[in-house]
């Protein structure tokens, strides 16, 4: 329902400066369509969704600690699934909401494209992506 109120408003907006009725130049993204108090709820659930998740994370590590004789609590499978989970989590969290933006906001995200940034971030990226391979190599060699 916010969803089509605020396709309406961008649509009276275009049509009112001139632009073309049927693009919408007032939305930035999906973030757009909640409101202050809904995004700090959302986040407060997410992190409770993290806490939950790393919570069940150390109830089966100490549970298969429990089952197993005479063994030692496994830290680093543990400490390898309390890290990298969030990680994934926010990863595929994310990639929706950009696929998302992408596909109800084309217009108003493909406008303020810059391609000398791109070159840019791709370099910076292309660190990180080094570094963090850099990272799980030497975790896996760890043990």
């Amino acid at each position: 329902m916010k969803m089509l109120k605020i396709e309406n408003k961008s649509r009276k907006e275009a049509g009112s400066e001139g632009g073309q009725p049927g693009k919408s130049s007032g939305g930035k993204g999906i973030a757009d369509t909640f409101e202050d108090k809904e995004i700090k709820h959302l986040f407060f659930n997410y992190l409770t969704t993290m806490l939950v998740i790393e919570g069940g994370v150390f109830f089966f590590c100490f549970i298969n600690h429990l089952v197993t004789p005479d063994s030692v609590f496994p830290w680093k499978p543990y400490l390898f699934a309390t890290f990298i989970t969030p990680i994934a989590i926010t990863f595929i969290f994310g990639l929706i909401l950009l696929t998302f933006n992408r596909f109800f906001f084309r217009d108003s995200i493909d406008s303020g494209f810059d391609p000398r940034v791109l070159g840019t971030w791709e370099r910076r990226g292309n660190g990180y992506l080094l570094f963090f391979s850099y990272f799980t190599v030497c975790l896996s060699l760890v043990e």
